[in-house]
């Protein structure tokens, strides 16, 4: 076996930083200055796999030049070169697990992987988060989700790791009904228990609805008589997470949406440029809703980031999906992305690259993508560009979250001019929104 051949083979580790080392280190996009040392191995990875640029679909190439066009007017670079950085993985890690020939090697790594999570959960539970709530270690907040016991394993938010858990109970299932192979099951178990103790609401219904999908594809008298199953679920998660939980976290979420609408009812035509959300939200942001950097959702970011450049944007990415739809995980992907649509996700790479990863290894099922120069050489000029973008990250100050916010939202309320300094584009904005009698466009 030469040199290529077993990286080939062995690449899957490069996920290993993504999902974090229990007890050595979490996630390393928790902190993004610890993934510099990151970036060298994805261009090792992606050297060794130039060859499949050229079967980047052009879906897929149109959707990630479109957030380009918004380094004409954007506002706030540095929290632009986040975003760019994360589509830069994106877009690398489809063409180095391009048509990977070791699926089931794969598959079982993360199945593993999940279970290695699992444990560290347990050692959350039951040693970390009481040690931490004895000691002054961490602030009001934290307290907050610790006492209320939403486990998270390495990653930085209960959500993200009920979006792996949701990820490794599915291929659990998978290849326990491939390979007959009833070692699976306490895997398929362990990731429904580690859901259930994220108590993420979104994700527990996406389970069902994989569930019943998956039953209804497969065995649908069994799809009929597992309501009752379904019911049993629905009345322990409720007991787990509390009714007036659920019903605060939709009230926050409806105040989220409501103002992410009206960022983009304010700026239809071009957004606000790529992940400015963050810089505008505390103006837009309602009394009753929290504090957040992101819209909480692909659709309604997408539109604040890019205005009706964002519908495109959506378009290519569902198409790409649907050319998918003879995929064996086609289900999978559909509730992914709905978990993209419902919540951050495709902004956290921690755990988005699971679903580029799955669409890109599953090529055999469908026509391999059309080859033309035009395309192989716009791929490789869209990665470079990506690429050059990416490192800036590693040079623009930290984000200034939470201490700073008070004092934007009061400069915000002075009516300092948050728009854009290289083009006046965003004047334009005016003649397309629709409520004109709210104008928050500096003229000067």
């Amino acid at each position: 076996m030469n040199i290529k051949e077993t990286l080939e083979k062995y690449k899957i580790y490069l996920l290993i930083p993504f999902f974090g080392v229990p007890i050595v280190f979490n996630s390393i996009f928790i902190i993004k200055n610890h993934s510099y040392i990151f970036l060298p191995l994805i261009l090792i990875f992606l050297g060794i796999s130039l060859n499949n640029i050229k079967h980047f679909p052009y879906e897929l190439l149109i959707a990630f030049i479109i957030p380009l066009l918004s380094l004409l007017y954007v506002k706030d670079m540095y929290l632009a070169f986040d975003h760019f950085y994360f589509f830069f993985l994106y877009i690398s890690l489809f063409i180095i697990f391009y048509n990977y020939k070791y699926k089931e090697r794969l598959y079982n790594f993360l199945i593993i992987y999940s279970i290695i999570l699992f444990l560290y959960v347990l050692y959350q539970n039951f040693y970390i988060y009481p040690y931490l709530l004895k000691s002054n270690m961490i602030n009001e907040a934290q307290r907050n989700l610790i006492q209320i016991k939403r486990l998270m394993g390495t990653f930085s938010l209960p959500n993200i790791y009920a979006f792996f858990s949701l990820v490794g109970a599915y291929l659990s299932f998978y290849m326990f009904n491939k390979k007959k192979n009833y070692y699976y099951i306490p895997a398929i178990i362990i990731n429904l228990i580690a859901i259930l103790l994220t108590k993420t609401f979104i994700a527990f219904v996406l389970l069902m609805i994989l569930a019943l999908a998956i039953l209804y594809k497969n065995n649908k008298k069994l799809f009929y008589y597992s309501f009752g199953g379904i019911i049993l679920l629905i009345l322990i998660f409720l007991n787990i997470r509390g009714i007036s939980s659920i019903k605060s976290s939709f009230s926050l979420r409806y105040f989220n949406y409501k103002s992410a609408l009206n960022i983009f009812w304010d700026n239809p035509l071009t957004g606000v440029g790529v992940n400015n959300f963050d810089i505008f939200y505390p103006v837009y942001k309602y009394k009753q809703a929290n504090i957040i950097h992101n819209a909480h959702s692909l659709i309604l970011q997408s539109l604040t980031d890019l205005g009706i450049l964002g519908i495109l944007f959506l378009y290519f990415l569902v198409k790409n999906l649907y050319k998918n739809r003879k995929s064996h995980h086609f289900i999978l992907l559909i509730v992914l992305f709905i978990y993209f649509a419902t919540d951050m996700m495709f902004y956290i790479p921690s755990v988005a690259v699971l679903y580029w990863i799955l669409i890109s290894i599953n090529t055999d099922y469908r026509n391999k993508p059309v080859v033309t120069k035009l395309k192989t050489y716009s791929t490789a000029v869209l990665i470079f560009v990506y690429l050059i973008l990416s490192i800036m990250v590693f040079y623009t100050p930290d984000r200034f979250y939470v201490k700073n916010l008070q004092d934007r939202v009061n400069r915000n309320k002075k009516n300092e001019n948050y728009y854009s300094y290289y083009l006046n584009i965003y004047e334009l904005n005016y003649y397309f929104r629709m409520d004109k009698d709210n104008v928050r466009i500096d003229k000067k």
